[in-house]
């Protein structure tokens, strides 16, 4: 809850009692419970009592307060409310649905009947974790407390949801959305419990549905308008129609396949962002609404006090909490302001530490990856158990086996997991052979110390910068390596509530020359940031198995997956030809036995190398169709030697040429661009007295 909200929520708790409702409330206690688990017990926070069919009392004049500020904003509303019975149309809707797909009536089934008799959440709860110890064992167990935590939360914001009037108006069902979403869940439970692949699939879901509801629990102390009211029902009852779906995918084993469509769906992605937005704008509108109070308030008072209606005392109370309130809200009307303030803040440090961009590197890789392959490493075991507890996770092979792309394939998928797991950061870096900036230390640092303020919007981080920053005469000169660590510390430190993926690839691209060396310096920061034991931090390195690197990553007993040993990755590499073979135009003409065998030669020769596949293909895309099976019997054994055949295949005439590229290559310290290759060819070296660039031999753009 916002800084806003709270305040809110404590000014209308003092100045004015909450609005009475009908039979069908869920209360709140003010002892917080003990949930019973088979590991030990969790703090399940108030005990709500509920009520099924329940009944909407609408509030009477007397009730509402007369400085209602959600009055004073919808008076200009032009907009016709929503019609109540579409809410009563709308939830019936999704209980058919929902019989459909899993051949289950909702209202009859016997674990709804069992919610219904609840009286708490922890009765609830108690139901939930019987249909989760039914579960196969399954990674010893720990999955079965994991996903009692998960459920623990959603289902005390559902339940939450159903004590106010934004559910009720307009329901005339057995029960509501939110027992119905509560009944879903246990059969949903029911229907994974001997499906020890879905499990997986079932606590991100799990995860993704509690993001989106866990912002409307705000909502339940609040007047709001039909139109709000609307979106909170069909909210609901679309997280019905997700279960439905879920339960369905199960019982045909393809909870995962469905959850994979789920997260990868552009829309879905869409409508998360958007969701973000308006939680901000909503924040915004929560000051408004307060301000609008304290002003009524106010006047009220001022109205009183003339009138001499009631003794002084009383009033200077109130005046007392009022500016207690008011103090607050100052605070949040600052907050409010300082987005672009800590914006700009941001932006003078980012001017002034000037770290590489990574995002290019990332934009590069990202095009190269082929969707429907990636998913054995992003599903195995040491990646999942990596992204909820793992520190280190080591993910290496040998030259040409994909490593970059898989790299940014797995930020891909940290990035849509970050969206709907809240309070989650990703920051991901590349090293790169070609530029020195991505080599080192300092590289590395700068982008990270950079990127938490950014990604958290943590004030005491945004505060730590500006420390360092006023440290080092206001930017006046630059921080060294080790302030900018022990900035790193105190960040993670401060941090400690969000999990922070930090993705590194291509360690092994660091020079291995000097001493101490690029590479050495790099491995050492990892293993200090290790070292700081902060549990919420988890790293994921990816390089050639080389023996320096081995040597210190072994050390810190990492997660490891090795790439170009595993079966998926050649099953990968199967799936890359035969998709390439299909669909590029170099091969359509070819016959279909030319293309079983050329998927046959190149998959079984691979040896988990992409990038051999990817430049055998395009020296085949070229090949008379005549000599394509001895092409295929002659194929190159290793990349270096593809690299060989390459240079040797150049023509004769153009070596000169070549051999100039070459020279700059080596001696430019950072990559160069096309039109400056182009410009070095243009070069007379003989002819002139002094080497000269001459224009008719610039090649036109």
């Amino acid at each position: 809850m916002s800084p806003i909200q709270s305040n809110l929520r404590r000014l209308r708790d003092r100045l004015s009692p909450l609005p009475e409702h009908g039979d069908g409330q869920l209360s709140a206690s003010s002892t917080p419970q003990r949930c019973p688990t088979q590991e030990g017990t969790l703090t399940s926070g108030p005990s709500y009592q509920l009520t099924i069919n329940p009944v909407y009392t609408p509030l009477t004049s007397a009730q509402k307060p007369p400085w209602s500020a959600q009055q004073t904003m919808n008076s200009n509303d032009t907009k016709s409310d929503p019609d109540p019975s579409e809410f009563a149309s709308l939830f019936r809707d999704a209980l058919d649905e929902f019989s459909k797909r899993t051949e289950i009536d909702l209202a009859t089934n016997p674990l709804t009947r069992q919610f219904m008799t609840c009286d708490s959440i922890d009765k609830v709860m108690v139901i939930l974790e019987n249909q989760v110890q039914k579960f196969n064992e399954f990674r010893h167990g720990g999955i079965k407390m994991q996903l009692i935590r998960k459920l623990h939360p959603l289902v005390t914001v559902i339940l939450t949801l159903s004590r106010s009037e934004i559910l009720l108006e307009g329901l005339e069902a057995a029960f509501g959305p939110s027992v119905a979403v509560v009944a879903a869940l246990g059969v949903l439970l029911e229907a994974a419990k001997g499906v020890s692949a879905s499990y997986d699939a079932l606590s991100e879901l799990l995860d993704c549905i509690t993001s989106f509801l866990v912002r409307l629990e705000v909502f339940t102390r609040m007047q709001l308008s039909p139109a709000m009211r609307a979106i909170l029902v069909k909210t609901l009852v679309h997280v019905i129609s997700v279960l439905s779906l879920a339960i369905e995918q199960v019982k045909q084993g393809r909870l995962v396949a469905y959850f994979k469509r789920l997260l990868g769906n552009k829309d879905v992605e869409k409508a998360l962002h958007e969701l973000e937005r308006l939680t901000v704008e909503q924040a915004q509108m929560t000051g408004v609404e307060s301000l609008e109070l304290i002003y009524n308030l106010v006047n009220s008072l001022s109205v009183t006090m003339k009138n001499g209606q009631v003794p002084t005392g009383p009033i200077r109370e109130s005046l007392d909490r009022l500016g207690a309130c008011l103090s607050g809200m100052r605070q949040d009307i600052d907050e409010l302001k300082l987005p672009n303030a800590d914006d700009n803040i941001l932006q003078q440090h980012r001017d002034w530490l000037s770290p590489p961009d990574p995002s290019r590197y990332y934009n590069v890789a990202i095009k190269l990856y082929h969707k429907s392959t990636g998913r054995w490493l992003i599903e195995s075991e040491p990646m999942q158990r990596w992204k909820r507890m793992g520190s280190l996770l080591w993910i290496h092979g040998k030259p040409g086996s994909g490593k970059t792309v898989m790299c940014s394939a797995i930020i891909e998928d940290l990035a849509r997991l970050c969206i709907v797991q809240l309070k989650s950061v990703l920051i991901y870096f590349y090293c790169d052979y070609a530029d020195s900036t991505t080599q080192s230390v300092r590289g590395l640092l700068s982008h990270l110390v950079l990127c938490i303020p950014t990604r958290t919007r943590s004030d005491v981080c945004t505060e730590i910068l500006s420390h360092l920053y006023s440290k080092n005469d206001n930017g006046g000169q630059q921080p060294s390596d080790d302030e900018l660590e022990e900035c790193l510390q105190e960040m993670l430190e401060q941090t400690a509530d969000y999990s922070v993926y930090i993705v590194i690839d291509a360690v092994d691209e660091c020079p291995s020359s000097g001493i101490p060396s690029m590479r050495t310096r790099m491995l050492e920061l990892i293993t200090r940031i290790t070292g700081w034991q902060i549990k919420n931090v988890r790293i994921c390195l990816t390089s050639r198995p080389e023996p320096d690197v081995r040597d210190v990553l072994d050390r810190l007993s990492p997660l490891t997956i090795t790439l170009h040993e595993g079966s998926g990755q050649a099953q990968d590499i199967a799936t890359y030809v035969r998709s390439v073979m299909e669909s590029d135009p170099g091969f359509r003409l070819w016959n279909g036995e030319d293309k079983a065998l050329a998927m046959q030669e190149l998959s079984e020769k691979a040896n988990g190398m992409f990038r051999w596949v990817y430049c055998q293909l395009d020296m085949l895309r070229g090949c008379q169709r005549a000599n394509i099976r001895q092409v295929l019997r002659n194929l190159p054994r290793t990349l270096d030697e593809t690299y060989q055949r390459m240079l040797k295949d150049l023509d004769t005439e153009n070596w000169k040429y070549t051999h100039r590229l070459f020279q700059c290559l080596v001696v430019y310290s950072r990559p160069l661009r096309i039109n400056e290759l182009a410009e070095v060819v243009a070069i007379d070296f003989k002819s002139l007295a002094a080497p000269g660039v001459k224009a008719d031999w610039r090649r036109k753009q």
